[in-house]
């Protein structure tokens, strides 16, 4: 049972000092493996946005000494895209590797990898969702080849979906914590499940 790995997945706390309590008090009482957030870990005009993208990932990486891995939202400002790729944990278009998976991801508004196998066999941090008409139409294709195993979504707040494309791909959208709720990942499982906290 020790190969059994659990991840949490946050989405839009938008620089608000409670969601950190939140994150705080989870993480004491709970034995995770890793930490990923798929954007808008703050609000672009906040002064005080940097110091707050450095008390989660302190809280993460050096209190807890969790592996932490995001992608940047629509509201992260320069200085705090700089800190993710300084700590080393942006997957934006920057694959790692993290207990025996591939991660990838793509923050908002950039555009995707021209290799249509970029994704493939992968989990995948998003921003933005995929549009609601293109899963429609994955989830009546027999077969989708290139696709990732895993894609965590944020940006909506208040949705938790989970769609299957296939037997293969689960796409999730990760609702904020702001609203007390995430996602537990469980590996080798693949198992997802939304969380209140």
């Amino acid at each position: 049972m020790d190969n059994i790995k659990k991840i949490l997945i946050v989405s839009d706390l938008h620089g608000q000092k409670f969601t950190l309590e939140i994150l705080k008090k989870y993480l004491e009482k709970n034995k995770l493996d890793g930490v990923f957030c798929c954007g808008d870990l703050c609000n672009r005009h906040d002064p005080n946005a940097y110091k707050f993208a450095k008390d989660f990932i302190d809280l993460i990486k050096n209190i807890h000494k969790l592996p932490l891995l995001l992608v940047h939202g629509n509201q992260e400002p320069q200085d705090v895209l700089e800190l993710f790729n300084q700590e080393n944990i942006s997957v934006h278009l920057n694959e790692k590797n993290i207990f025996g998976y591939k991660v990838v991801g793509v923050g908002f508004g950039e555009e995707l990898p021209e290799d249509k196998k970029y994704f493939k066999d992968k989990i995948v941090l998003t921003h933005e969702p995929p549009r609601k008409k293109l899963i429609d139409e994955m989830i009546k294709m027999k077969s989708i080849n290139n696709t990732p195993i895993l894609h965590f979504a944020g940006h909506l707040h208040k949705y938790s979906i989970i769609y299957k494309i296939g037997s293969k791909t689960q796409i999730v959208l990760v609702p904020t914590l702001q609203s007390h709720r995430a996602v537990l990942l469980t590996l080798p499982k693949q198992e997802v499940k939304f969380i209140h906290i």
